[in-house]
């Protein structure tokens, strides 16, 4: 496959300047987007904001056109491959200087994935397109960006198990299984855009990953889970809703969560090691129960920053903790008291007010 002639009059295939799209290319481009049709999956229509959207789906981050033969199209029928994994297994030779992109239109493709390094995997359509199995890394090195959703009955959604593994995903993923969980990253780097749902236990299980997300996360027993044995490095950025269990449990690592949270029938943390830090939220347990404290802290550091605390049960503490060693706020107000010995250290930056909501 070539490129048009209109876009090979724009965009030479060449590593030099002209390869780059700039300001100045961008009317002649409105012409030339017609021949391209066949990859954008719809005629160029719009204000230059949109155009500019679906110029992204055929563009290196760099700004040039990624070349027509390192493009594979995916579609349920009418074209060479009707299931991503058939894509991904005709590419042989990807690398750093020869980057993939697989397009795929839009439906439910019921099969797991197993990706590739230097292999994006972009839908047309991210909305309407989901992957109903699980997408992993198998293991192996993997930097690639994922824009599609995942819906899936199995144990785990998208699963990372290899350290040099760097994965951008532009979804939402949604687990059903008994058990199962919406990202299991045992390693690597992952940044999720979207939002995440697990029905039936923990939505993340963060196990010596890095693992940032900027969407909401609803989760069944512990939202986020982690293990002494492996330090992650989590950053959430969404609400946080848990609706049978604890917001999360810390034994190693960090877990910054930047956002409202609210649990509904169990306490709310529970901190044995590493860093938790909470800001710039509207903490709230619902649980009616005189355990069902905010944080309880037998070890690690909890920093907590202009934060709201909201309990429940009379006789809970926001904090409950064994001493006030490695306990931080500033600008904290809890309608919920802590032991003496931790208030006289963090009085400063810890405020009670039963009418706190």
């Amino acid at each position: 496959m070539t490129y048009p002639a209109s876009i090979e009059a724009i965009v030479e295939r060449t590593n030099g300047p002209s390869n780059v799209i700039d300001a100045d290319h961008m009317n002649v481009i409105r012409t030339a987007l017609n021949d391209l049709e066949t990859i954008l999956g719809a005629l160029p229509q719009g204000d230059l904001a949109s155009l500019t959207a679906r110029l992204s789906l055929v563009c290196t981050d760099a700004g040039c056109l990624v070349p027509a033969d390192q493009t594979v199209l995916v579609a349920k029928s009418g074209f060479t491959y009707t299931t991503i994994m058939a894509a991904l297994a005709s590419i042989t030779d990807a690398s750093v200087t020869k980057k993939y992109t697989i397009f795929v239109m839009p439906g439910e493709y019921d099969e797991a994935i197993t990706l590739k390094d230097y292999v994006d995997i972009i839908a047309l359509d991210p909305a309407n397109t989901t992957v109903m199995q699980t997408v992993k890394d198998n293991s192996s090195t993997v930097r690639a960006t994922l824009v599609f959703n995942i819906s899936t009955e199995e144990e785990k959604g998208l699963y990372m198990n290899h350290v040099d593994s760097d994965i951008v995903f532009k979804g939402d993923i949604n687990c059903t299984m008994e058990g199962g969980c919406c990202v299991w990253a045992r390693a690597g780097t992952i940044v999720m855009y979207g939002n995440l749902f697990a029905s039936e236990d923990a939505a993340i299980k963060a196990w010596g990953a890095t693992i940032t997300v900027y969407g909401n996360i609803t989760g069944s027993g512990t939202v986020v889970a982690t293990q002494a044995s492996y330090p992650c490095t989590a950053k959430i950025f969404g609400t946080v809703m848990a609706t049978t269990g604890m917001a999360a449990s810390l034994g190693a690592g960090s877990l910054l969560l930047d956002g409202d949270i609210t649990v509904t029938d169990e306490l709310g943390f529970e901190l044995y090691g590493g860093t938790l830090t909470l800001r710039n939220g509207l903490f709230k347990n619902n649980y009616n129960y005189e355990e069902a404290h905010g944080i309880n802290k037998s070890g690690g550091t909890l920093l907590v920053q202009n934060e709201r605390i909201v309990l429940t049960h009379a006789s809970v503490k926001s904090f409950n903790a064994s001493s006030a060693q490695d306990v931080y706020c500033y600008g904290v107000y809890s309608n919920r008291d802590d032991d003496s010995d931790i208030v006289q250290k963090i009085a400063s930056g810890f405020t009670y007010d039963a009418n706190t909501i």
